[in-house]
């Protein structure tokens, strides 16, 4: 499955160890359902760590405390609906879960068993926040990204997690971030997440003529890049190596950068700076 699943194998090798937690460990007893019934899917699985991820970066901490991991386990079999049986259930198994282990921050606090488990169900929170991409979802997303600057493994998640659907919009999700950007000032950790994520979705792809309005880039942005038929218009950019980069039918207009350094390997083709 691994070998078959390009550039989303992370997600196919986490689904993988969580397939086992759910159809052969996380039994539901509670006799509500037919004898050896997952008490959760593997989606719900995903879930509910991705909101134990959350619940860290949130407290800007590595592990949570047992009070705190049950609280976000009744929250999440709440918001779907579980029974009494089944949530009590679910809140004495989720200490032992394959991906959880002891932490020695407490006798009774629990972390990720690998920093990569953590960074990558966090980015699929994050993913998950966008939701219908309304004004709620906005709320949301910047509450996230006011904490600081997601690791680059939680972005990479977040937007293979964001791809990965057969609706997924690139216009819409740009629009989404840029008004996201624009509720936070220039110099903040909403802005360096919601450019870093932009120019991440538009790496590789035909943007068809979209326009980027207003975004501040971090130091490296453009390195390596291959950006198509898309237009940044009134953005702010940290300095920036173009080593790698290949632009094609791209258009900066009332763009501030401060160093651009070219190397033998880029490649402008159809590029105008206004």
């Amino acid at each position: 499955q691994i070998q078959q699943s390009g550039t989303d194998f992370f997600s196919v090798f986490v689904r993988g160890i969580i397939e086992r937690e759910a159809n052969e460990k996380w039994i539901d007893r509670s006799g509500e359902h037919e004898v050896g019934t997952p008490l959760l899917t593997v989606d719900e699985h995903c879930e509910l760590l991705a909101q134990v991820a959350l619940a860290m970066w949130e407290a800007r901490v590595d592990s949570l405390k047992r009070d705190n991991l049950e609280f976000v386990t009744d929250y999440f079999c709440e918001a779907g609906g579980k029974s009494v049986f089944q949530s009590r259930q679910a809140r004495e198994r989720i200490r032992g879960h394959a991906l959880l282990v002891p932490s020695g921050a407490g006798s009774q606090a629990v972390e990720f068993d690998h920093d990569e488990f953590r960074l990558f169900f966090l980015g699929e929170a994050v993913a998950g926040q966008f939701g219908p991409m309304n004004d709620r979802s906005k709320a949301e997303v910047l509450g996230s990204f006011r904490r600081g600057v997601l690791p680059r493994q939680a972005q990479y998640a977040c937007i293979r997690a964001l791809s990965r659907g057969a609706t997924f919009n690139l216009p819409k999700a740009v629009a989404f971030l840029q008004d996201v950007a624009a509720m936070d000032a220039q110099a903040s950790y909403t802005q360096e997440n919601c450019s870093d994520i932009t120019i991440r979705l538009l790496n590789g792809l035909d943007g068809g003529g979209l326009e980027v309005r207003g975004l501040s880039f971090g130091p490296g942005a453009l390195r390596g890049r291959k950006l198509s038929a898309t237009s940044f218009r009134g953005c702010y950019w940290s300095p920036t190596s173009l080593e790698g980069a290949n632009l094609s039918n791209c258009t900066f207009v009332d763009c501030t950068f401060t160093q651009l350094r070219v190397f033998g390997s880029t490649r402008f083709e159809r590029v105008t700076f206004e």
